[in-house]
């Protein structure tokens, strides 16, 4: 029993690190295709082209924003990031939109949000909004 339970843990090990040598080699090559598409003329509206950038940067957002904690390489992270920030200047809504949805998130596992730190102002008679439909 003992050596099946050693083999099981030895085949499940292996398979956890043939899953993150997968994800490494497809955050640098994701990165690449993104960094031609970025030095490329922008594809015009309705185009194929503009269509596999479209889905390019979902691809990467849905990567970063799923998987990018499990690429053990510091600057590969940082670098895929990089190119998923770029998407987010590409001159297309369709592009724009794709990438945006993965930010939140991101910022969320980096501890961007501070919880008990907002606080909703004052709804009394001269303050915000309130203050100036009373007016």
């Amino acid at each position: 029993v003992g050596a099946a339970a050693d083999e099981v843990a030895a085949e499940a090990a292996a398979d956890a690190a043939a899953v993150v040598s997968g994800l490494t080699g497809m955050c640098r090559s994701l990165g690449v295709a993104a960094q031609h598409v970025l030095t490329a003329a922008p594809a015009d509206a309705g185009t194929d082209e503009l269509e596999y950038v479209r889905r390019l940067t979902e691809t990467i957002a849905t990567l970063a924003t799923n998987h990018i904690t499990v690429v053990p390489d510091p600057a590969l992270r940082a670098a895929f990031l990089e190119a998923l920030l770029g998407l987010t200047r590409y001159p297309s809504l369709e592009v724009l939109g794709a990438a945006l949805p993965a930010w939140p998130g991101l910022l969320r596992g980096m501890g961007a949000e501070l919880p008990g730190t907002f606080h909703r102002p004052d709804k009394s008679s001269g303050s915000g909004v309130f203050g100036v439909q009373q007016s």
